[in-house]
């Protein structure tokens, strides 16, 4: 049910222009959306004139009905319900669009359901990140012969000279 009162509170502070857009002339948030009892202005709107946004979901403004803007709250026409990926995927200039869009890693490996494994950032749980299967068995690859190397080294600092019989020592001779 409408609140009349807070509804004209919210229409006072709309200006349509020539876009298209409704653009809110009330308070905005450090992130340029509109703020309205206790919301956003462009949430408010949605779901004052629409309808409840479902749990999970993001409100988009949809950039191939030309809005960009995020203090615009035309619910009619320029907002819709779109998944937190879509909304990601959405965003012309973000560097996760820009990766998530990316079918080979930066050494050239092709991102396809063999060679890619999905996993959690370890600093956002909720964050996933895609990795190159070939990359990481090429840095363990590394890892290990870096390995061999310093244990090498550190062989040869307490030994001063090649024993006869020693693998380590042998090695460094070959």
């Amino acid at each position: 049910m409408l609140d009349l009162p807070r509804v004209e509170r919210f229409i006072a502070q709309v200006r349509p222009d020539a876009s298209g857009c409704w653009l809110w002339t009330g308070p905005l948030n450090p992130a340029g959306y509109g703020y309205f009892a206790g919301r956003g202005a462009h949430r408010f709107a949605y779901e004052e004139f629409v309808g409840p946004i479902p749990p999970g979901m993001h409100l988009d403004h949809v950039l191939a009905k030309g809005c960009r803007n995020r203090n615009c709250v035309n619910w009619v026409d320029h907002l819709e319900v779109v998944t937190p990926r879509e909304n990601t995927l959405r965003a012309p200039n973000a560097a996760s669009t820009k990766f998530a869009m990316r079918t080979h890693c930066d050494n050239g490996h092709e991102f396809d359901d063999l060679n890619t494994k999905v996993r959690r950032r370890s600093n956002n749980p909720d964050s996933k990140v895609r990795v190159c299967r070939q990359c990481a068995a090429d840095r363990r690859r590394q890892a290990r012969r870096d390995g061999r190397e310093r244990k090498k080294v550190a062989h040869l600092l307490v030994h001063h000279e090649p024993r006869p019989g020693c693998r380590l020592c042998a090695e460094v001779i070959a």
